[in-house]
């Protein structure tokens, strides 16, 4: 995995643009069916993207919201 160590906006743009290897160490939804059922990965290694969000509510704490994809 290769990414900018300085958080600034051109980390952010690249982490957002950008899926990645990461191993599941806990589950990880990959794909949601119209009838409620998950495929769902452990112990393996995904493609991870993120998206960077502010959450004003709780004292100004900025989060990470990632989705997940199988390796095919």
């Amino acid at each position: 995995m290769n990414w900018i160590t300085i958080r600034t906006t051109e980390y952010t743009k690249q982490a957002e643009e950008c899926w990645h290897k990461w191993f599941a160490r806990y589950p990880v939804t990959t794909k949601e069916y119209p009838d409620g059922a998950k495929d769902r990965i452990w112990l393996e290694t995904v493609l991870r993207k993120g998206t960077y969000e502010p959450c004003i509510e709780v004292t100004w704490v900025l989060y990470w919201t990632y989705i997940y994809k199988r390796i095919e």
